[in-house]
């Protein structure tokens, strides 16, 4: 079986859960499986269960009321789920000018589209975790534009992140080199 990476990310707020799981392959972080739940309170539980096969994405979708239905979209080979596109970008050989267009499929809302990312400087970043080096980072998908600061030495850590579709902004607030 070949390696693999898992990017979970959880959120909770006023009684809610979200959580995502993302596996990709180690070699490409192509996907291959993902999964969102949602809780809301103790009694509302909804499931969207994605498996990526070359070209295609079979959904599992389950509502709060237990039924689940099945649906499969077709999808170019070289897609990526859209909560995965971070870490691509601190995968890719960033360097003043890079630039190049990705496509990527956010299962829950069935939106495939094509993300230009390009660098567009270098610049400082202060943060609560510290002053990082970074490259700064432009994503542009359908009129949104977000801004991403990698930082510039390995292991390229994403330090700052303004979503261009909410507004909103997620800082590093603290970084603890593993083993």
């Amino acid at each position: 079986q070949e390696e693999a990476w898992t990017m979970q990310r959880a959120v909770a707020a006023q009684g809610d859960q979200e959580i995502v799981m993302v596996e990709m392959t180690a070699s490409g972080l192509r996907p291959a499986l993902s999964m969102l739940t949602r809780q809301s309170g103790s009694d509302r539980r909804e499931q969207v269960k994605s498996t990526y096969n070359q070209g295609q994405v079979d959904l599992e979708l389950t509502t709060a009321k237990d039924i689940t239905t099945y649906e499969r979209i077709n999808v170019p080979s070289d897609v990526r789920d859209q909560r995965t596109l971070l870490a691509l970008v601190r995968a890719l050989p960033l360097a003043n000018g890079y630039a190049t267009q990705v496509n990527s499929f956010l299962p829950v809302a069935d939106l495939l589209e094509r993300t230009t990312i390009h660098v567009t400087g270098q610049e400082q970043v202060q943060t609560p975790a510290g002053a990082y080096d970074t490259w700064r980072v432009a994503l542009t998908t359908n009129g949104s534009e977000s801004q991403a600061w990698i930082s510039t030495s390995a292991p390229y850590i994403l330090v700052k992140f303004v979503d261009g579709r909410t507004g909103g902004t997620y800082e590093l607030r603290d970084y603890q080199m593993g083993q």
